[in-house]
C-alpha cells in the first residue's frame, strides 16, 4: 500500500483516474470473471461473462498496467489465458455464452471482438500462447469460409450444419485480423482467407449498383421475409447501407489487405466506396447520414467518427491529401458542436440520433454518451498527429476533461447524460469502462506522434 501511494502521487491527473478506475473494475468484478454490465452506484457487475468482449477489455488493462502497475498486466494476462483455455473449443471456435453450450451453435458475430482481443494480447505480450490461439481460431474460420464461398453467417448450428445467414460487413473485422495474423506470421494462408471473405461483399449487387456495402441476408426468399420485421423495427430495409460498422469494418479489412498487397483492383474498390460516401452520405456541412437508401434518416457522432477514421487510414496508406481534407471536414463539423463543458452532443437538430428508434434517447440529439465521445477524442488526436494542427489536440483534451468532470462517478463513469449534464443511468456496459482508458492514456500516445509510429498503439486505438 505504501509503495502504491508513492507511485500515485507521481501520476498525472489522467493516470490517477485510470488507476482508480482499474481498481474499481477489479473490485466490482470477481476476477477472472468480468461481467457484461456494471452498476457504478454500488460498484457491482452482473450479467454474462465478457468472453466476447475480450478485445474491448483486457488489452487495455495490460496496456495501462505497463505505465501504472505491473500487477495489472499480470491480472490481464492470467485472465485472458483463463478465458481462452476455458472457452476455446478444440476445433478453434469459441463458446461465447452458456446458451451456446447447449444449442451447439457458433455465434460468429460475438467472436469478432474476441478474435481482435487475442491478436491485441499477442501484440502487447509477444507470448506464443496468444499466437497459437489466434492461429487455431483463424485456421478454423478460413476452412469454414472456404466451404461457403467466403460467406460467414451470423450463427451456425453445428449439428444441423446450418447457418442463420443474416450478416453485415462487421465481419470485415475478421479480414483485418487475418491481415494482422499474416503480419505476425508471414503465413500466406491467412491473407488468402482474408481475400476469400471479402468476395461476397465486393460481388454483391448492392455494392455494384451503389458503391456502398449493404446489410445482407441469404438466400433471397428468406431475405424478403426477414425484411418485414427488420423494416418495422428500424424504418429502413435490409437493402440499405449504414455508414458505421456495417460498412466501415469491412472497409478497414479491405484497407488492411491493400496495405499488404498494394493491389490496384482493391484500390479501385476503396476509391469507389470513398466516392459513394461523398455522394450519398456526406452532407454539405460535413455531417454524415447514418443510413442510406434514397434518403437520410439519422445523424450520429457514434457513426461519423468511424468514417473519419477510415479516411485517415486511406490517407496514411496513400498520402493522398483529399482523404485527409474530407476527414477534417467531418471532424470540424462535430468540433463546432462542442460546448463550454468540452462535451459534444450525440446528434444533429431535426434528425434522429440512431437508426434504431427503439434505442433509448435515440430521437433526442441533445444528450451525451460516453463511448462515442471517447472515440472522437482519439480521432482528434489522430488528426493532430497527421496534421500538427494544435486545434485538434486542444479540442481533444477539452473533451477528455469534460468527460472526466461530468461523466465520472466516484471511481467510475456513467454512460448517459441529459442535455443539462445530469446523470441518467448508473448501469453501464462494463466494456465501456475499459475502453475509456483509450482517452485517459492520452499522454502515453501524445508523445512524438506515437499513434502512427508504434503499430501496437495504433492497433489499440482502433474502434471496431
Amino acid at each position: 500500500m505504501l509503495w502504491g501511494m508513492k507511485v500515485y502521487f507521481k501520476m498525472t491527473a489522467y493516470l490517477k483516474i485510470s488507476n482508480e478506475l482499474i481498481q474499481f473494475l477489479l473490485n466490482s468484478n470477481r476476477v477472472p470473471y468480468f461481467r457484461e454490465y456494471t452498476d457504478v452506484s454500488v460498484g457491482k457487475s452482473f450479467g454474462n461473462i465478457m468472453i466476447e468482449d475480450l478485445g474491448d477489455s483486457l488489452p487495455f488493462i495490460f496496456w495501462a498496467g505497463k505505465k501504472l502497475d505491473n500487477r495489472y498486466c499480470n491480472i490481464a494476462d492470467k485472465t485472458a489465458k483463463f478465458l481462452i483455455n476455458n472457452f476455446q473449443h478444440e476445433g478453434g471456435f469459441f463458446r461465447t455464452s452458456k446458451k451456446m453450450k447447449f444449442l451447439k451453435t457458433y455465434n460468429f458475430d460475438k467472436m469478432t471482438d474476441l478474435s481482435l482481443g487475442i491478436n491485441l494480447m499477442y501484440a502487447l505480450t509477444k507470448d506464443d500462447f496468444y499466437l497459437k490461439a489466434s492461429e487455431k481460431f483463424f485456421s478454423a474460420l478460413g476452412d469454414f469460409a472456404s466451404k461457403r464461398d467466403g460467406f460467414i453467417p451470423l450463427i451456425h448450428f453445428k449439428n444441423l450444419n446450418l447457418g442463420l445467414n443474416f450478416s453485415t460487413g462487421k465481419f470485415g473485422l475478421y479480414v483485418e485480423e487475418l491481415c494482422n495474423l499474416y503480419n505476425f506470421t508471414n503465413d500466406i494462408r491467412y491473407l488468402q482467407s482474408a481475400n476469400n471473405i471479402i468476395k461476397p461483399w465486393i460481388k454483391s449487387d448492392f455494392y455494384k449498383d451503389n458503391g456502398l456495402f449493404p446489410f445482407l441476408f441469404q438466400p433471397k426468399i428468406l431475405k424478403s421475409l426477414a425484411n418485414i420485421p427488420f423494416k418495422r423495427k428500424f424504418g429502413f430495409s435490409i437493402d440499405s447501407a449504414m455508414s458505421s460498422k456495417a460498412n466501415t469494418n469491412l472497409v478497414y479489412g479491405l484497407n488492411a489487405i491493400y496495405k499488404v498487397t498494394k493491389d490496384s483492383d482493391l484500390y479501385s474498390i476503396l476509391e469507389r466506396w470513398y466516392s459513394a460516401v461523398n455522394d450519398k452520405l456526406l452532407d454539405k456541412d460535413g455531417s454524415l447520414y447514418s443510413v442510406w437508401d434514397d434518403g437520410g434518416y439519422s445523424k450520429f457522432l457514434g457513426c461519423d467518427h468511424a468514417v473519419i477514421d477510415t479516411f485517415l487510414e486511406f490517407y496514411f496508406n496513400t498520402k493522398e491529401k483529399r482523404f485527409l481534407n474530407d476527414a477534417e471536414k467531418m471532424a470540424n463539423f462535430w468540433i463546432k458542436q462542442q460546448d463550454n463543458s468540452g462535451l459534444i452532443q450525440q446528434g444533429v437538430d431535426e434528425f434522429n440520433v440512431c437508426a434504431d428508434p427503439n434505442m433509448k434517447y435515440g430521437d433526442k440529439p441533445k444528450y451525451f454518451r460516453l463511448d462515442p465521445q471517447v472515440d472522437f477524442s482519439v480521432v482528434m488526436m489522430k488528426l493532430y498527429q497527421l496534421t500538427e494542427n494544435e486545434i485538434y489536440m486542444k479540442k481533444a483534451k477539452k473533451l477528455i476533461d469534460g468527460i472526466c468532470k461530468y461523466h465520472i462517478f466516484k471511481s467510475a463513469f456513467v454512460d448517459i447524460l441529459d442535455e443539462n449534464k445530469n446523470k441518467k443511468s448508473y448501469i453501464i456496459e462494463t466494456k465501456f469502462l475499459f475502453l475509456i482508458l483509450k482517452a485517459l492514456m492520452f499522454e502515453e500516445y501524445n508523445n512524438n506522434g506515437r499513434i502512427y509510429k508504434d503499430n501496437t498503439i495504433r492497433l489499440l486505438l482502433r474502434d471496431r
